[in-house]
């Protein structure tokens, strides 16, 4: 049969005679499916049930197929991963040897693009590993920047292949490529690398069509309901309104994949001359992409079922079928018109089960972008006079859990439906029209600004509420003796197509008693509510001062639709949406002022504030000229405000929009469109970084003008020269405040520090620090004030970006962390690592290595895996609590050697033990680990099965003569700790020829056929030529290379009237063989 590359780690293998039919292989060239007696598959880990990925590792591999399917398909006679697991074929008495040729196949994605396809043949000699301890192994990772893509066979570089090709043209497949690929590529403006990896998408979505046709629609219909189908494909009539909804459900399928397509025929027949395109035919790999993994979740998903399907009456087939795929299948299998009627017919009930809560779900996941505008406005449809279909499906899904799905791999235990159907639905309507940041390709944008001009709300201004600034906040309003907070926030419903939301404010006065113990209570007066807006649903607002409870990222969006606020306050909570990638939504307009610390990228979502804000749109002359708008007020209420009219910002924007060609004049018109930038955020809300960035540039221009040599003129106009002399003074007014408070609390230390700073820092101080300013937390100030070097750590905390620990206390007044981080931070891709970190695991590093020697610190510079493997250490409580038994350069030697390996990671976490064994280990031997690793755990696992089995036992028996000669591995003795044993004879239960005797000892786990010969009694071994000693023993028949049947007989170490064996070592016994890799039938303990 010849030599192939297994996909599972590269290990070539030859295949002899037994193995009989036709091997399959992937488009990269690896061993996917063959037969042995029986039909073998390749199942990778996203084949296997949830929980069983969870526990287990190391499932990848080749298993029988009916195996498989009885393990996934959950029927009464269904196999345990345990069992299924013992079933992996084992290619180990395979393995091919150096010098054996290989011949590898694969399909070729280069031009021409349009022919489909070409395969390449690749024949080598096997070769010897680089370590010359084995076979090289073939399989080597393909990556795209840090990004795993794919695997391949790792063909040597000299060898030149064959190019064989095969046309499928004209087949269904070839129809499909041809259609959705082929005729366009050629015209693509694209590079010959983006045409190949397109081209590599249409071909694999090409076979995996033909897979489906083959294994799973021929399998979901009977003959009979086939041959309907076919019927229906051949009339000219094209009416299909007879076909049931199965039917109709294939019939569409098979039409759209060209299964339906004659070239020459007749036009008449509707259903033969031609099919639509599946695919837009423009350069997009995510496109195609996409649609590949809908296939192939499609095909996984139903695949498993298939033999059962025809059980059900064809009702229940369907609902099966699509209850079974993901939302990316369904985006592939049914009409974007049929899932909106599906929809539509849910909400005429009341309730519905969980079952039907997670298919609504999917079903609106998996609507494409592409009609987010036609699927927005469906939700908008009142379906009663009353409601919405938004707030009907809103209502409908409770808070049932869902389970992870295999392809939309974002769900999560413990999340809501609900949840998943607002993150559905906000997906969507970021490209929407009703999004005014989204701009579609080929829009003609005003003024070069990135804001869709044919934006619903663009379109119709008048259903656009503009005052859209939500501004959380507790504010001071202390006064007369009294200490009290006053607590802004909102409130939200439905109502109809708008979503109500009310402005709630609330007084909350703090009770001082005095006595031994002072305490301070907290009285909630009755709240005020008034009426905020009543917004469009789908109008954008943003948020400023929300209140979150956990470390937010960058955000991709500043601005979101109020629907998505109505659902995070009805939960009150942020929830971390995630599809596929990580979107972190910071729901603050402070966050989205990262642009001011470099984020340049953040600029494009903030672009629409200059047509919706009053000052944007007074800049922009489209309010009355005599209208006075705010453009600027200080950091707290009793800061001034001070107003410009429309005419002047007018006049200024125009100054700003025109061009200017002299450098001097150029540069001082770009520092004031930076200015106008901050102004028109603050106008877009209440934040304090805006408005005091704002004040800042205009210092800065000022002291810049002040500079200029003589007759050197700046070109700024008055209007705009005397705003920025207004904001220059009332920066004053905001640095001071803070300082005034500082005095009031007799903080002079702080005071002195703080007063010598320049605005800048005195901002970054008091932003950092203004939560400690009140009654309940001034505590945090006074622990501050008492040594300098505080601020100083504060300064430096600041200057080297741990930005969260230089605003946490018990951080600043720690010399050893602030040593520590700011040692770590020096090293770039240490700090990478460190950073992330959530902040206690950082300052749990830091309390455990921050004090290291400089050797060892040089270590972690030169292999800075050692910081992330601590990482992962330091997630399970239990490895990490014997990791700290070591002392800091044994830890870091052990992190270096086991900490990179994922999955010697996860047998230490079954086994944290063996921290303990390595930690008594000499420098040779702990050198021997080295290069044994997997092996070292593996005998350490297998060691604590025998200290639980006691001591080592002498025989049973008296001896007779020669039973005391120890057999050698030339005469046939195999011992192991690790892996199975290799070319055992395979036999049946109590089959005299293929009976094997075993005994544990300290070596391990020995056997030999009992009909080996000694010159005994018996002219044959006894356990006792096993082992002189041992803690249990028996007999054993391999009836495969992974199976095997054992019992507990043997007179000198097992059950037997001299030699009893404890139950308790019988089953350790079992165990042990199980680990070996085994699937064991044990016999009742005292039979044989």
């Amino acid at each position: 049969m010849g030599v192939v590359i297994l996909k599972t780690n590269g290990m070539p293998v030859e295949l002899d005679s037994s193995f009989t039919g036709v091997n399959k292989f992937d488009v990269n060239g690896f061993l996917v499916e063959f037969t042995r007696q029986d039909v073998y598959k390749y199942y990778q880990t996203g084949d296997f049930k949830k929980t069983d990925k969870e526990d287990m590792t190391d499932l990848e591999g080749y298993y029988k197929e009916t195996d498989y399917l009885k393990y996934i398909q959950n029927l009464e006679f269904s196999l345990s991963i345990v069992e299924l697991k013992g079933t992996k074929f084992n290619f180990e008495i395979y393995k091919a040897k150096v010098g054996d040729s290989v011949t590898v196949k694969v399909v070729d994605f280069e031009a021409p693009y349009e022919f489909f396809y070409k395969e390449k043949t690749y024949k080598f000699n096997i070769e010897t590993a680089i370590d010359g301890s084995d076979v090289k192994y073939y399989k080597v990772a393909v990556y795209q920047g840090s990004r795993l893509i794919y695997w391949k066979v790792n063909i040597p570089p000299d060898i030149v292949p064959g190019i064989n090709s095969v046309n499928l043209l004209t087949t269904p497949p070839g129809y499909f490529y041809t259609k959705n690929f082929g005729t366009d590529v050629n015209g693509w403006m694209v590079t010959a690398t983006e045409k190949s990896n397109i081209k590599q998408m249409a071909t694999l979505i090409a076979f995996k069509i033909y897979y489906i046709e083959q294994e799973i629609i021929k399998k979901i219909l009977t003959p009979q309901e086939l041959s309907v189908i076919e019927a229906e494909a051949n009339s000219r009539a094209g009416d299909v309104t007879t076909l049931t909804d199965l039917e109709l459900f294939v019939f569409n399928l098979k039409k759209s994949w060209g299964y339906f397509y004659a070239p020459n025929s007749d036009p008449s027949y509707i259903h033969r001359h031609s099919f639509d395109k599946v695919l837009s035919g423009n350069p997009d790999y995510a496109e195609y992409r996409r649609y590949y993994l809908c296939l192939v979740d499609f095909y996984v998903s139903v695949y498993p079922k298939r033999d059962l399907l025809l059980l059900y009456v064809q009702k229940y087939r369907l609902e099966i079928i699509l209850k079974l795929i993901s939302a990316n299948g369904l985006n592939a299998a049914i009409p974007y018109e049929i899932r909106k009627s599906i929809i539509k017919d849910f909400l005429k009930q009341k309730d519905i089960t969980e079952e039907d809560e997670r298919f609504i779900v999917k079903l609106i996941l998996s609507i494409d972008k592409s009609k987010a505008d036609d699927f927005l406005d469906f939700l908008l449809i009142m379906q009663d006079g009353r409601t919405t279909t938004f707030e009907g499906v809103y209502n409908l899904l409770d808070d049932a859990r869902l389970e992870r799905y295999t392809v939309v791999n974002w769900f999560v235990d413990e999340e809501t439906n609900r949840k998943y159907f607002v993150f559905a639905v906000y997906e969507l309507w970021k490209v929407s029209k009703y999004n005014i940041q989204y701009v579609p390709s080929g829009t003609v944008l005003i003024d070069d600004v990135d804001i869709n001009p044919n934006a619903y709300f663009i379109q119709h201004a008048d259903e656009f509420i503009f005052d859209n600034i939500l501004g959380f906040s507790t504010t001071d309003a202390s006064s007369g003796g009294t200490l009290q907070d006053i607590e802004v926030s909102f409130e939200s419903s439905f109502n109809g197509k708008r979503i109500k939301v009310n402005k709630k404010e609330q007084k909350i006065q703090f009770i001082e008693t005095s006595g031994e113990f002072s305490t301070v209570t907290k009285l909630r007066l009755p709240a005020k509510m008034e009426l905020f807006g009543n917004f469009h649903m789908y109008q954008s607002i943003s948020l400023s001062g929300y209140d979150v409870n956990f470390d937010l990222k960058i955000p991709e969006k500043s601005n979101i639709p109020v629907f998505l606020f109505h659902y995070i306050k009805e939960y009150d909570e942020l929830a971390d949406f995630d599809a596929g990638v990580t979107l972190a939504i910071d729901l603050t307009i402070e966050a989205v002022l990262f642009y001011f610390t470099g984020g340049a990228s953040i600029l494009k979502d903030l672009r629409y504030l200059k047509h919706l804000t009053q000052l944007g749109r007074a800049l922009r002359g489209t309010l009355p000229s005599s209208q006075a708008i705010t453009v600027w007020r200080g950091l707290e209420r009793s800061s001034e405000v001070f107003t410009l009219s429309v005419g002047a910002l007018t006049a200024i924007n125009e100054y700003l929009i025109s061009t200017e060609t002299d450098p001097v004049k150029r540069a001082f018109k770009e520092k004031v469109r930076l200015l106008f930038l901050g102004l028109l955020m603050a106008g877009a809300g209440t934040s304090i970084l805006s408005r005091s960035r704002s004040v800042r540039e205009a210092t800065k221009i000022l002291d810049d003008i002040a500079a200029l040599p003589s007759g050197v003129a700046h070109g700024l106009s008055d209007n705009i020269i005397l705003l920025l002399n207004r904001l220059k003074g009332n920066r004053v007014v905001s640095t001071e405040l803070f300082a005034n408070r500082l005095n009031q609390l007799n903080l002079d230390n702080l005071l002195n520090r703080y007063t010598s700073f320049s605005d800048d820092l005195k901002l970054a101080f008091w932003n950092d620090f203004k939560a400690l300013d009140n009654v309940k937390d001034v505590g945090g100030l006074i622990e501050l004030n008492k040594k300098v070097q505080y601020v100083d750590n504060w300064l430096d905390l600041r200057s080297i970006g741990a930005l969260q620990e230089a605003k946490t206390i018990d951080f600043l007044i720690d010399q050893k962390l602030v040593a520590g981080i700011k040692r770590y931070y020096q090293e770039s891709e240490l700090q990478e690592i460190i950073k992330g970190f959530n902040y206690n695991k950082r300052k749990n590093f830091l309390n455990d290595l921050g004090e290291i020697t400089s050797l060892e610190f040089n270590k972690l510079i030169n292999n800075p895996n050692i910081v992330a493997a601590w990482g992962k250490f330091y997630d399970d409580s239990l490895l990490m609590s014997y990791l700290n038994k070591l002392s800091k350069s044994d830890k870091l030697e052990f992190l270096e050697v086991f900490g990179a390996d994922e999955f010697l990671v996860f047998k230490l976490k079954k086994h944290p033990t063996y921290i303990d064994y390595w930690s008594a280990l000499s420098q040779t031997e702990r050198n021997l680990v080295k290069l044994h690793k997997l092996e070292s755990i593996v005998a350490v696992e297998l060691d604590s099965f025998l200290i639980k089995s006691g001591a080592l036992r002498n025989p049973g028996r008296k001896l007779n003569v020669n039973e005391d000669i120890l057999l050698t591995i030339l005469e046939g003795l195999q011992t192991l700790r690790f892996s199975k044993f290799l070319n055992p004879i395979l036999g049946t239960h109590r089959d005299g020829p293929t009976t094997y005797l075993w005994t544990i000892d300290q070596r391990g786990l020995n056997i030999a056929l009992e009909s080996t010969y000694m010159p005994t009694d018996r002219g044959n071994i006894v356990h006792s030529n096993l082992s002189s000693k041992a803690y249990i023993g028996g007999e054993a028949w391999f009836t495969s290379e992974s199976k095997v049947i054992i019992n507990a007989g043997s007179g000198r170490f097992g059950y037997g009237t001299d030699g009893k064996a404890s139950y308790e070592q019988w089953n350790l016994a079992i165990a042990y063989w199980h680990n070996l890799g085994y699937e064991v039938e044990s016999i009742k303990f005292n039979k044989r």
